[in-house]
């Protein structure tokens, strides 16, 4: 038997916040396992990821531009989004193949894949944030399979590049603190000063 999938969407009252009783279903016909969600901002729009199948983009506005994009490679499994406002891109976490997918969603909401770019097989890259440092745009990725954060600069459209390994897993044991890899989960960058 098939399931419903679908995203529901709440009403927020302008005065006090509060969401309304009931909610919205917002369907793309085909969806299959949604994940990870970015929304896209100035198209009135979200961007899903969908590890079986690739992405969906949900068109809020009602004008029924939603879509499925999905993905051949063999093992895809995109789980997370984060959009790039120096880029307006999106940026797909992909867990199976250790791809990082950069995705542009035109004002249409069509989309294309801007560029790839490979981690050492069996990264296993996982949560992720998107921060800005002294007006620069960096993806930060936490990175399982090699106990790691990467750390890839976002200088402009295309131009995503790796500028460092940061070894998560010696920072921790210098604490005395064991870790097992399999069990890090969360993601979160502060940036103070920048």
């Amino acid at each position: 038997m098939g399931q419903r999938v679908f995203l529901a969407v709440w009403d927020i009252n302008p005065l006090t916040g509060a969401l309304s009783k009931n909610f919205r279903e917002l369907n793309v016909t085909g969806a299959s396992l949604p994940f990870g969600m970015t929304i896209l901002p100035g198209k009135n729009a979200a961007l899903v990821t969908d590890p079986a199948l690739g992405y969906e983009i949900f068109d809020l506005s009602g004008q029924n531009r939603s879509g499925i994009f999905p993905f051949q490679a063999e093992g895809a499994m995109n789980c997370w989004a984060l959009h790039s406002q120096k880029t307006d891109h999106v940026f797909l976490i992909d867990f199976g193949t250790s791809l990082i997918n950069e995705v542009a969603v035109d004002r249409n909401l069509g989309s294309s894949i801007i560029s790839q770019l490979a981690l050492v097989k069996d990264s296993f890259l996982s949560d992720s944030q998107i921060a800005t440092v002294h007006g620069n745009e960096y993806l930060y990725v936490l990175t399982l399979g090699k106990d790691l954060v990467t750390v890839l600069s976002l200088s402009g459209p295309g131009k995503m590049t790796v500028v460092q390994h940061f070894p998560l897993g010696d920072a921790v044991r210098k604490l005395g603190i064991s870790e097992d890899p399999n069990q890090v989960q969360g993601l979160g960058v502060f940036v103070t000063g920048a």
